[in-house]
C-alpha cells in the first residue's frame, strides 16, 4: 500500500493546530535549582520540531533532556523526529549537532527509551548523516 499521501493528510490535519509565533530569545545556560536540589542545569535551544523546542542538560548527572526534538527508539535507535511532525526538518538537523559541545552520557527523549554512552553514539549518528 502507497502511504505517501498520509504525510500530506497529517499535515493538513494537524499543522492548523501550530500556529507560528513570534520566539523570545531564553538564557541559555542559566541555572535552575530547587529548595531540596542545588543541581547546575542549563536550558539548549533545539528548534526545528518547533520554533521554541527546548533541551535541558542536567550537568552533574550528564544527562540532556530532548523532548520532542529527537528522537530515541528501542533499543538505543536515534533519529530525528519524524518530518511530518516537524515545523522545520532543517533546522532541526543544523541544531542537534550542537549537543556534542556538552558533555553528557544519557540522551532521553519524549518519545523512546534512554540510551547510554549518548555523546559517542550521537556523533556515530551524525557522521553516518553527513555521507
Amino acid at each position: 500500500m502507497d502511504c505517501r499521501h498520509l504525510r500530506g493528510i497529517t499535515r493538513w490535519i494537524f499543522l492548523p493546530f501550530f500556529k507560528r509565533h513570534e520566539t523570545r530569545p531564553i538564557r541559555i545556560n542559566s541555572k535552575v535549582s530547587s529548595n531540596t536540589n542545588q543541581r547546575y542545569s542549563g536550558f539548549i535551544h533545539l528548534p526545528g520540531h518547533t520554533l521554541g523546542s527546548l533541551g535541558l542538560h542536567v550537568k552533574d548527572s550528564g544527562i540532556i533532556f530532548t523532548e520532542d526534538a529527537f528522537y530515541t527508539g528501542k533499543n538505543g535507535r536515534m533519529g530525528y523526529s519524524p518530518s511530518n511532525f516537524s515545523l522545520s526538518p532543517d533546522l532541526e538537523r543544523k541544531s542537534i549537532p550542537r549537543l556534542l559541545v556538552y558533555d553528557f552520557n544519557i540522551l532521553a527523549s519524549s518519545h523512546g527509551l534512554p540510551v547510554n554512552k549518548a555523546r559517542k553514539r550521537l556523533k556515530t549518528f551524525l557522521d553516518k548523516k553527513k555521507v
